[in-house]
């Protein structure tokens, strides 16, 4: 009789973390085809925080259009109107882009480069900011991770210049 209730004991308990095993597993993928929202712990601009957002794929193995906001290790510069988002504006507004997502839920990307142009007086001014983010999907409909990014400045005929690399943490959540 106690064998038997040992026995039965035993496979219970390793019954209960099998499950217990499989349901982390689960809740470590995304939601299919889900925006994520949330915000970075970069410093708020005007009184906005820095938004990062993301899409899943809907075979929950890929992160879509990853983008962050961040004013940048050179700074925003300049005045500031009330009520203006200036963290929405081109220049601060930083494409990643789609990152895989192991089995795990841990995702992660290295040195993405997206590219920020404009003309000022007859030339090109141009800052290449080069990103590597890492993060995982700790259930569901919540993501946390790092950023970690830097910057280069060029324009004709002015020395370039180059900046970081700063660290961020973000959560997302499902909106």
């Amino acid at each position: 009789m106690i064998r038997v209730r040992t026995r039965a004991g035993a496979v219970l308990a390793a019954g209960a973390v099998a499950l217990a095993a499989a349901g982390t597993a689960v809740a470590a993928h995304p939601e299919s085809g889900k925006k994520f929202s949330g915000t970075t712990s970069g410093p708020a601009d005007n009184g906005f925080k820095p938004a990062v957002t993301f899409k899943t794929a809907s075979n929950r193995a890929r992160i879509l259009k990853f983008v962050f906001q961040s004013g940048g290790c050179f700074g925003s510069g300049g005045p500031t109107q009330p009520g203006v988002n200036y963290l929405a504006k081109p220049w601060n507004v930083h494409l990643v882009g789609t990152i895989k997502v192991g089995s795990d839920g841990k995702f992660s990307v290295k040195n993405a480069k997206s590219t920020y142009k404009v003309a000022v007086q007859g030339s090109t001014q141009s800052t290449v900011t080069t990103a590597s983010v890492s993060g995982k999907f700790t259930n569901r409909k919540t993501a946390t991770g790092t950023i970690t990014y830097s910057q280069a400045y060029s324009q004709p005929g002015v020395p370039g210049s180059s900046c970081g690399p700063v660290k961020l943490t973000f959560k997302a959540t499902v909106k």
